[in-house]
């Protein structure tokens, strides 16, 4: 799914360390670094060691630039749904109303 180094580990533990919730269980940033580190196995997420080389930046931005766009063009046809599902509540609505009176 994605990738980040140990570097980007360490930067993500050291601004956790200055949460309240970690502070108040006295938690490190070096405490921190597995916890980041097994999160991240969780989601899916490969953790390696050194930085990603041009070729295999290129491919992760864009494997990353098509989630978004596939993601973007499903929010729109949901919302684009919800709007039609309301549109058509509403006429229903309106002949519920016709009918009634009528």
């Amino acid at each position: 799914m994605g990738r980040v180094t140990l570097k980007q580990v360490y930067e993500i533990s050291k601004y956790h360390a200055t949460l309240e919730w970690n502070i108040a269980r006295d938690l490190t940033e070096r405490e921190i670094i597995p916890m980041v580190i097994e999160e991240a196995r969780k989601l899916g997420v490969e953790v390696v060691r050194n930085d990603m080389t041009a070729e295999e930046y290129s491919a992760f931005r864009n494997h990353a630039k098509l989630l978004k766009e596939t993601y973007e063009k499903r929010k729109a046809q949901e919302e684009k749904d919800k709007l039609e599902e309301m549109r058509r509540k509403a006429a229903e609505a309106r002949k519920a109303v016709a009918a009634a009176l009528g």
